[in-house]
């Protein structure tokens, strides 16, 4: 597809804006200038990679809150024709608070041609904005309409005729944030979507007949119709619901019309008006939305008026001000009296505000005995008798002071509070004292050399010596040490950030934005890795392997875990394409977006490569804040506590080494194998964990990922086939991704060699081919030849079986060797090489371990892949020992299954667990 001013679009454009020569060189190099700098997670934002359907490329947003908004926005928005992600810089010229003239080399976020205007788009938060204000007044003011502009900016636009905005944070619409996101899996692909005119005529109807029926009741009244049906027709305008208004994600009061002129009318002879707000409500309130009423009255604040609404008038938020009147005429709006004000002084509030409950108490009592006539309480009798064994004296004091009490503060009742209170003397440490102990916390105490209080205590009794200061006692020292800084800062001064993280507070937003963890089912997915407590051996000679590593994707939104990978390979981009390969083949989709974080196998081009492949939107969480992955950490913490945990080889008695004997020691009690383990957490994830009830949904995993699928639609147009398409788009390919066919040889891959029988056609020689290879074994390749997918093979004997990891071990020796041999490491590194090397060399520790680990890694993805009941893959000569009383009398009286030997000389036995 071409992009909107692609070809003879282009210059008609610059014709109708009527820009200059200079401003169409400019324009022209914004559009074929890729994106001056690469967004990343600094102060805390999230970036987000977006696949832009109007731009047929990755749009980069800086923060997933404001850039990101507005990123949506243009996407939607029908004046907005194209839009590029940070543009080539721009000088801007100001004078800084000191008055001298600052000249800097500016990167707007966005670059925006619109159907009337283009320019450059700045998006800011308004609590940045404030600040800047006040650092850099002359770059960025608030004008006297209340719209935020940077002066420098504009003036540089205007010498070419464009625009230069300041978006804020405050300008942006959630509701509509939210409808975007909720309906972009059907926006993606709109043209292929379409809803039967049965349907659409059924729809219609229900809508015709109820205007404004709300999109719960639709979905009841026009079952069978399927909410995916719903919601195409939605996004295609065929049914009308005010997206800037309303959120589908709160069906039971989005309204659905069948046209915006209906809506209207519908609005207008309901007479709704903007300025009738809610004073006090206990639910949120959306404008125009109807409320479903308990019967109680409404206390409504319309200009200067306070008004109670009794049951006559159900809906507040659809009165017009004549309506209004009306209401009030027929004695159906009651109440309206002008707004009363409190007579009580502020320092009268203060006080009583400042009053313990015992002091009320207290209060009270006196006001009981010289006011006898204002209570008629049985309490009132029992004081009675009480009262008179209060001297005449006392009464009269109270009296006066609650005389004075109602002068000086508006109530006499503040008078009678008790000043126990406010009683004490003054703090008895000298300024100049207080001022020295903070000087010494600062410099020996709040560092990372991470003193004692007692040392610090030390330093200060040196000093105030030497000053000639009273000293303090220790006690008195320490209470100050702790409450001169919060816990917070003093654990960031001392123990670093990551420590300081459980105290750091967390983010309260002021006004409801979108939900961090989507709105349905496949909306958000969070992947990451764990290094797994749990020491391992290997299946075939009982040779303790280690620590494996598991990567696992959890939908957020219904906490439930889509798919997971265990290797005994680091985290790499093997692992991330393998646990997206297995959530497709067990669900057959992928979700909308995904969040990561900023490890660089979350940066390789292969990863990002089949996310933009299949439309994913990947957001990047910010580094050292792991509450951004809240469920998918949570979820790692489930499954140490309640799996890993109670399994023999766990490495919890190695955290602490000094305590750990031979008897404890996890590598000694090594029993499981990889792919027995990933059998166990196959049990775990699929059997246990979705059927136990969530506390943050109060229900299953299980049970809130199919609501959410019958509330919000299957979206079964997003499925992904798992065939050889899909797989081979999961394999990696070169750096340039494309090798050169020399004659005779084939392509050249990883310093292999690969070859098929349709490079031997002399239009395909010596020209340049896709090309990609399989990581768990470097003999297959594939190049795309004359349109379509052509299967490699590198026939070398020594390398069959290898891994792409095990290839970079080995060519890393000759690496070294030729370090040695050549004093230089860049000599070639040839297929010959390559062979002969881990044939001489397969003895050798290093390469002997990653050969065991490929191996287990296959048999544990065999066990994966296999789906419900998948066994365990053991070697003949090594039994599986029991963790338990419980399996070893289970295990006495069954034989393990067999199956038929794979791979190259292994023949491997399958071990079925018994439930």
């Amino acid at each position: 597809m071409t992009r909107p001013l692609d070809g003879v679009a282009l210059p008609a454009y610059f014709r109708r804006l009527g820009l200059g020569p200079d401003a169409q060189e400019l324009l022209t190099r914004v559009r074929s200038s890729p994106p001056h700098r690469t967004p990343g997670s600094r102060a805390g934002n999230m970036p987000v990679w977006y696949p832009s359907t109007k731009m047929q490329c990755i749009i980069k947003a800086e923060s997933a809150k404001v850039e990101f908004a507005f990123l949506l926005e243009a996407e939607h928005s029908d004046d907005v024709l194209e839009f590029f992600d940070q543009p080539p810089p721009i000088p801007l010229e100001y004078r800084d608070r000191r008055n001298h003239v600052q000249r800097p080399l500016h990167t707007a976020d966005y670059f925006v041609f619109r159907s009337h205007s283009a320019g450059y788009e700045e998006c800011k938060p308004v609590e940045k904005l404030i600040q800047l204000v006040q650092t850099h007044p002359n770059r960025y003011v608030l004008d006297d309409r209340g719209q935020w502009r940077c002066p420098p900016g504009e003036a540089f636009a205007a010498k070419y005729g464009l625009t230069y905005r300041v978006r804020a944070s405050d300008q942006i619409n959630w509701a509509a944030q939210e409808n975007w996101l909720y309906l972009e899996d059907y926006h993606n692909d709109l043209d292929k979507l379409h809803v039967g005119d049965t349907d659409l005529a059924t729809l219609s109807q229900i809508v015709n007949d109820s205007p404004g029926i709300t999109l719960a009741d639709l979905r009841l009244a026009a079952s069978p119709i399927s909410s995916d049906q719903i919601n195409i027709a939605i996004v295609r305008q065929a049914l009308y619901v005010d997206l800037t208004t309303h959120r589908l994600t709160e069906p039971g009061r989005a309204l659905v019309f069948h046209s915006r002129e209906i809506a209207r009318a519908y609005r207008h002879r309901s007479g709704q008006v903007d300025d009738l707000g809610v004073e006090a409500h206990p639910v949120e309130i959306i404008q125009g939305s109807p409320i479903l009423w308990d019967g109680r009255p409404w206390r409504l604040h319309l200009g200067q008026k306070d008004i109670t609404l009794i049951a006559e008038a159900c809906d507040p938020f659809s009165l017009s001000r004549s309506a209004f009147e009306l209401l009030v005429k027929e004695g159906k709006i009651v109440g309206v009296q002008a707004e009363t004000r409190s007579s009580i002084t502020p320092e009268g509030v203060a006080l009583l505000e400042n009053a313990r409950p015992t002091d009320l108490a207290v209060a009270q009592f006196r006001n009981r005995v010289t006011h006898p006539e204002q209570y008629q309480d049985d309490e009132q009798a029992k004081i009675v008798a009480q009262a008179e064994t209060i001297p005449a004296r006392t009464r009269r004091d109270w009296k006066r002071w609650y005389r004075d009490a109602e002068m000086t503060y508006g109530s006499g009742l503040i008078g009678l509070l008790p000043g126990t209170g406010r009683c004490g003397g003054k703090r008895k440490i000298a300024d100049s004292v207080i001022e020295l102990i903070e000087r010494v916390l600062e410099t020996h105490y709040d560092t990372v050399v991470r003193k004692p209080k007692r040392g610090a205590y030390g330093e200060y009794l040196k000093q105030s010596e030497a000053q000639g200061l009273p000293t303090i006692s220790q006690r008195t020292f320490y209470a100050q040490a702790q409450r001169h800084k919060t816990i917070y800062e003093q654990t960031l001064a001392r123990e670093g950030a990551r420590a300081a993280y459980p105290f750091k507070e967390y983010y309260h937003p002021v006004q409801r934005t979108i939900h961090p963890h989507g709105t349905y089912a496949w909306a958000m997915a969070h992947i990451d890795h764990l290094e797994v407590d749990l020491q391992l051996c290997d299946s075939k000679t009982g040779q303790r392997l280690g620590k494996c590593w598991l990567t696992l994707m959890i939908l957020t939104h219904p906490r439930r875990i889509a798919a997971y990978s265990l290797t005994f390979d680091p985290p790499s981009y093997r692992s991330c394409l393998m646990v997206m390969r297995l959530c497709v083949k067990r669900y057959g989709r992928l979700p909308t977006a995904i969040t990561v974080d900023g490890g660089p196998e979350f940066r390789s081009v292969y990863f990002e490569h089949l996310l933009a492949l299949y439309k994913v939107r990947k957001h990047q969480r910010p580094a050292s804040e792991p509450r951004f992955g809240s469920p998918l950490e949570r979820l790692f913490g489930s499954l140490e506590t309640e799996f890993l945990y109670h399994l023999l080889g766990n490495t919890q008695a190695a955290q602490h080494p000094r305590k750990m004997t031979r008897a404890t020691d996890p590598q000694r009690l090594a029993v499981w194998t990889l792919p027995a383990l990933a059998e166990r957490v196959r049990q775990w994830a699929d059997e246990e964990y979705e059927t136990i009830p969530h506390p943050a949904l109060g229900m299953t995993p299980r049970e809130a990922y199919e609501q959410s699928i019958r509330r919000d639609g299957e979206r079964d147009h997003k499925r992904i086939p798992y065939d050889e398409v899909f797989i081979r788009s999961t394999f990696p390919t070169t750096a340039r991704g494309s090798a050169l066919v020399q004659p005779g040889k084939g392509v050249r891959m990883n310093y292999l060699d690969y070859w098929c029988d349709e490079m031997r056609d002399k239009e395909v020689e010596r020209t340049i081919v896709p090309v990609r290879s399989d990581p768990f074994n470097v003999t297959v390749g594939y190049a795309r030849i004359g349109g379509r997918w052509r299967k490699c093979l590198c026939v070398v004997d020594e390398l069959a079986g290898c891994s792409e990891r095990e290839l970079q071990l080995i060519a890393e020796e000759l690496r070294k060797r030729n370090r040695l041999l050549y004093g230089r490491a860049q000599v070639e590194v040839t297929q010959k090489q390559l062979a002969d090397f881990r044939r001489e060399n397969a003895a050798k520790e290093v390469l002997l371990r990653q050969q065991c680990h490929d191996r287990e890694a296959k048999a544990a993805l065999l066990v994966l892949e296999g789906g419900q009941g998948a066994p365990a893959v053991l070697s003949p000569t090594l039994t599986l020992l029991p963790t338990g009383p419980e399996e070893q009398a289970t295990d006495k009286g069954n034989e393990p299954a067999s199956r038929p030997p794979i791979g190259d000389g292994d023949t491997l036995r399958v071990l079925r667990r018994l439930h």
